[in-house]
């Protein structure tokens, strides 16, 4: 016999789906300018210390947040679980935006490495928290096309990077550019927390997407911690590796 659906359950299911949407964007987002923050400074490594300067102190400097971040991811992870996705990475994105002010201000190879590092430790939670809360938010049938979309970010933070720091160095300086780069992660941050502001319901996800959730997408409440911190870990490395391809 033929079914019909409520108008109400209709409009229910749109507006689960533009939340949806948008939260993918603010995941995109927040992956795209954590490679930006990496590759903007590709121009400026020549400004950044006095002249003379040895090449292996400029490496130093671009590379301490990278591995900040990877010696990190463990503990994001584990914050991830802890806090919840979405508390975790707006937290993430606000301290990303605060040690990039820190890294305009900072002077010498010394501040400029300390800052940089910050940089990376506040950022450790951009993937596993960006990643886990788009699972979370969608039904298992759309995970992996929006965990798709979502980690097209890091390809639009790699093309625009170093092109946003070489502007942005022309016109407005160091100080300058890394305050723009700050103020696009802040209002980031805010964005995450405004989307989650309308989160699908549980009950209403339960009447209308009754697919389970797939194992290997995202560990069930059910999973041991040890496995589900794992997972978290492997989702870090294998995006931090397709942000450095």
């Amino acid at each position: 016999p033929p079914t019909t659906t409520s108008p109400a359950l209709v409009a229910a299911a749109q507006s689960d789906a533009a939340i949806r949407r948008r939260t993918t964007l603010a995941v995109g987002m927040a992956l795209c300018n954590d490679v930006l923050l990496l590759l903007m400074l590709v121009p400026m490594l020549p400004h950044l210390l006095p002249a003379g300067s040895s090449a292996l102190a400029l490496s130093f400097v671009f590379s301490a947040k990278d591995a900040a971040q990877l010696l990190l991811a463990p503990l994001a992870g584990a914050l991830t679980l802890r806090f919840g996705a979405r508390r975790t990475l707006a937290a993430s994105l606000f301290a990303v935006a605060a040690a990039t002010v820190a890294f305009a201000e900072a002077r010498g190879l010394r501040a400029l490495l300390a800052a940089r590092a910050l940089q990376g430790a506040a950022s450790a939670a951009l993937m596993s928290g960006g990643l886990t809360l788009v699972a979370e938010t969608h039904p298992a049938a759309e995970r992996a096309s929006a965990i798709a979309r979502a980690q097209a970010g890091l390809g639009v933070g790699a093309a625009i990077g170093p092109v946003f720091g070489g502007l942005m160095l022309e016109a407005a300086g160091r100080r300058g550019a890394f305050y723009s780069a700050a103020a696009l992660v802040l209002l980031n941050g805010i964005a995450v927390i405004a989307v989650g502001r309308g989160d699908p319901q549980p009950a209403r996800r339960s009447n209308l997407e009754r697919r389970p959730a797939a194992p290997a997408d995202v560990p069930s409440s059910h999973a041991s911690r040890p496995v589900r911190l794992l997972v978290t870990w492997s989702r870090c490395v294998a995006s931090m590796a397709s942000a450095e391809n």
